[in-house]
């Protein structure tokens, strides 16, 4: 199934394809000005859909966010998040990585490929 078809599946219709490909835009002009990178390929990915799948379904289900709600709340998550890589990227956290073995990534992809299993079984 096409990745910006399940934004909108996933989420009742608050996210679609208009908000994926300007956010993609956004994200692929901010990052090829400070990144250094022009030409790298920017896009929606698995892990991503599934994080707004239950961030929406989070939102719906708590009176004080709801549906209307969502998309300025997943904007806060997201600002969060930047902010935490940031301070990640600055005290050179990326050293961990010597410490995780292959079976780490491979526990992950079966971890999305599970999770999108259950969603299609819903």
């Amino acid at each position: 199934m096409n990745r910006k078809r399940c934004f909108l599946l996933f989420t009742d219709g608050s996210l679609s394809a208009v908000e994926t490909l300007a956010s993609t835009a956004i994200c692929g002009i901010i990052h090829s000005i400070f990144g250094g990178q022009p030409l790298l390929i920017l896009g929606v990915a698995e892990p991503t859909i599934i994080m707004y799948t239950y961030l929406y379904n989070f939102a719906k289900g708590r009176e004080d966010l709801g549906q209307d709600l969502y998309l300025a709340w997943a904007g806060w998550v997201c600002v969060w998040t930047a902010l935490m890589l940031f301070l990640l990227a600055i005290f050179n956290a990326c050293d961990i990585i010597n410490r995780f073995t292959r079976v780490a990534g491979e526990l992950f992809g079966m971890l999305i490929a599970v999770l999108f299993i259950q969603e299609a079984i819903k």
